[in-house]
């Protein structure tokens, strides 16, 4: 293991630091490379064949290493973490802070050796998504109040603290070479009636048939594991109660919105009161190829 990168296994039952200066230590990765399926066809007296079209298939790294201190305590943490049906996310961390990770399930739990010393431990992971995805994200304002102050400051005169964004047509940038999905945050500051997020570009949205009270918020998610954990949509009252909110999504809303290659241009709006609408769309900071 690189002594300058760190690995965390982490799901809901808790996470696992895999780190030189730790317990855990990695001494091999294999099938972290890419594979890809080509079509291709060939007709007869053909030179060579036709690609047609590719197929990336997804990953399934096997992690070995050894557990080299506090063994008995180690040893039954990483049973309790690496569990069979739990969807985790495996973080790798460079030295300069830079990080990326892949998201699935263990094909094959830990499997530990005997002994008083030092174990070695083995096991398997299945990424669906074949890609290495930033641990970085970002967040734009689609509408809602832009600061305004400043300082230094001058005393004379009337200044605006703040002003709502009109007219928000918001550029999100997918610098990565595959969609990214997104999280929604659409907030009400005061009564809102049927706000609605535009992915201008596509030509989608993502409807609310709700008069939204000050203090109520969807929460929004496009990404796989929200969606397998029924956390789709999720509607907050103002007093910080959770509910499923599909119900007020309308029926045309493109729960699988995603982000697309280059510049997207976003929008949010509402059938009334907008200026009390703000809505904040996160994605991933950047996406890149396995190596």
């Amino acid at each position: 293991m690189n002594k300058n990168t760190r690995i965390i296994y982490e799901n809901e039952a808790g996470s696992v630091t895999f780190d030189v200066a730790g317990d855990f230590w990695i001494e091999e990765i294999t099938g972290l490379q890419t594979d890809v399926d080509m079509i291709t066809t060939q007709n007869v007296g053909q030179l060579g064949v036709t690609a047609n079209g590719q197929a990336v298939k997804s990953k399934e790294p096997t992690f070995n290493g050894y557990i080299v201190r506090n063994v008995e305590s180690r040893r039954a943490q990483m049973l309790a973490v690496i569990l069979p049906r739990v969807f985790s996310r495996i973080s790798f961390f460079l030295e300069n802070g830079d990080g990326w990770y892949l998201e699935g399930w263990p094909t094959q739990t830990p499997q530990l050796s005997d002994g008083l010393g030092p174990q070695h431990f083995q096991f398997r992971f299945l990424a669906p998504y074949p890609y290495f995805r930033s641990t970085e994200t970002k967040a734009y304002q689609l509408t809602g109040l832009t600061p305004l102050w400043r300082t230094p400051f001058h005393m004379s005169g009337t200044k605006r603290i703040s002003q709502f964004t009109e007219n928000a047509f918001c550029k999100v940038e997918n610098s990565g070479s595959v969609p990214q999905a997104i999280t929604l945050d659409v907030v009400a500051y005061g009564e809102v009636s049927q706000p609605e997020i535009w992915c201008v570009d596509a030509s989608r949205r993502i409807g609310i048939s709700k008069v939204m009270q000050p203090g109520e918020r969807f929460r929004i998610s496009t990404h796989d594991r929200d969606r397998d954990a029924g956390r789709a949509v999720q509607f907050f009252t103002a007093d910080g109660e959770v509910s499923n909110g599909f119900r007020y999504i309308t029926p045309d809303s493109d729960l699988g919105m995603m982000v697309g290659i280059g510049g997207n241009v976003f929008t949010a709006r509402a059938a009334a009161n907008t200026q009390n609408l703000r809505c904040i769309l996160v994605t991933a900071g950047g996406e890149r190829h396995s190596i």
